[in-house]
């Protein structure tokens, strides 16, 4: 219905206010942005590419407009399959935007996320880190390390050090995130909580397992606290304690 009613639209502010109208662009705008979630993304793709040549011809191509809509006809083309045309479209976006806004510009920022994860997403892990390694490190300077967005950066790198078998790193990366959710979030955050589990995790991965049954402990008391003790991650956490306390030859304990 609201996709109709957009199509409606459109066709009367085309016929009252003309082709190239603000009202009639911004219509436009929003009718490729709905189609796209609505899951027709090749018509989004189709209305996307017309709305943009329409946007520079009449707003020019550093208007804040068109630079958006760069951005989302990228993401569409990444949502179609069209990977490497996507990272090819955002790294071109994020040279221009770079020039026009300035490196610290949210914009510039929010694109760079998103050319990071779509060459995680291509398999292009080790250059993908190396992205949110330069992004985290001026999401940090600019929003603060406990925006929450610098706190999903740092997040998504430390998951993508994992992925890519560097576990040591990936530790580290992870009680440094622990740290700031915990002064910024709370100890009983979800996020934290998750962190902390990460990183547990991982240490007995990597065959610390004395400090990870510590990890698990700490997590369990806080999980009984915050969730309590018969909540399905406080069974999981009680679970991941008895299966390291068998490892490491602590049987009474495990049995306990």
């Amino acid at each position: 219905e609201a996709i109709t009613a957009y199509e409606q639209l459109l066709a009367d502010r085309t016929r009252v206010l003309g082709p190239d109208a603000p009202d009639t662009l911004f219509t436009r705008i929003n009718l490729a942005s709905l189609l796209g979630r609505s899951g027709q993304v090749a018509e989004a793709i189709t209305a996307s590419e017309q709305l943009l040549a329409d946007l520079r011809r009449v707003l020019g191509p550093d208007a804040p407009h068109t630079l958006t809509a760069r951005y989302n006809l990228a993401g569409l083309l990444g949502e179609s399959g069209r990977v490497a045309e996507a990272i090819t479209a955002y790294e071109q976006l994020l040279a221009d935007q770079s020039k026009v806004l300035g490196p610290d510009a949210p914009q510039t920022l929010t694109t760079r996320d998103a050319l990071a994860s779509w060459l995680a997403k291509s398999g292009q892990v080790a250059e993908a880190i190396t992205a949110y390694e330069q992004l985290l490190a001026d999401r940090s300077r600019v929003l603060g390390p406990d925006n929450p967005n610098t706190l999903n950066t740092a997040n998504t790198m430390a998951s993508l050090l994992v992925r890519a078998g560097r576990l040591v790193e990936a530790i580290t990366a992870y009680e440094q995130l622990l740290a700031v959710q915990s002064k910024a979030l709370g100890p009983d955050n979800p996020g934290t909580l998750t962190t902390r589990k990460s990183v547990a995790s991982l240490l007995a991965v990597v065959g610390r397992v004395a400090e990870a049954i510590t990890r698990y402990k700490q997590l369990l008391a806080l999980q009984s606290r915050a969730l309590g003790p018969d909540a399905p991650d406080t069974l999981t956490t009680r679970g991941n304690i008895a299966e390291l306390f068998g490892r490491s030859g602590r049987l009474a304990e495990a049995v306990t």
